[in-house]
């Protein structure tokens, strides 16, 4: 018969009653062993292993620096978007902005209109090779912005959400 590893000797033989998750990304169970008062902390390896936090560890958990500044060990690189209004051609059109170009190509961005409820979403679009933008305009008076969803690049690290306050028609 084999022998049973630690774990199942822990289980065993002692209980845990309560976890928690230190700041510092230790957890700590507190319980009994042998019915007495038992604390035990644990020190988890650095680097990630869920980087996309969707509970599944695959490949796209892979970042270029796993053992990086954040949590996840993925380089993070700020975004910004700008939102104007063309009104000789009636487009909403703008710029996608990074320090990592991969973060601006083909980037999804989509353009809503304020209003109660839940706002009207007016198209979605992708950006070009250089971040630029553009989709038609609706007319309708209101207050419009854009979004770039944040996305995960194995390659590259999280490029974050950005959003363009916009304007007012």
């Amino acid at each position: 018969m084999p022998e049973p590893d630690a774990l199942t000797v822990l289980l065993v033989d002692d209980d845990a009653h309560d976890v928690a998750l230190q700041q510092d990304g230790r957890i700590v169970a507190a319980g009994e062993s042998d019915h007495q008062i038992a604390l035990a902390r644990y020190e988890v390896e650095p680097g990630p292993q869920d980087a996309d936090a969707d509970g599944v560890r695959d490949r796209a958990d892979r970042c270029p620096i796993r053992f990086g500044d954040h949590r996840d060990g993925c380089t993070i690189y700020r975004r910004s978007l700008t939102m104007k209004f063309d009104r000789p051609h009636d487009l909403y059109k703008g710029e996608l902005s990074s320090r990592e170009p991969r973060c601006e190509d083909e980037e999804l961005v989509r353009v809503f209109r304020k209003r109660r409820g839940p706002d009207f979403k007016v198209d979605t679009t992708h950006t070009d090779s250089g971040g630029g933008w553009e989709v038609d305009a609706r007319l309708h008076p209101g207050r419009y912005y854009a979004i770039a969803p944040a996305a995960l690049r194995r390659s590259v690290g999280r490029c974050p959400r950005a959003r363009a306050h916009g304007f007012r028609i």
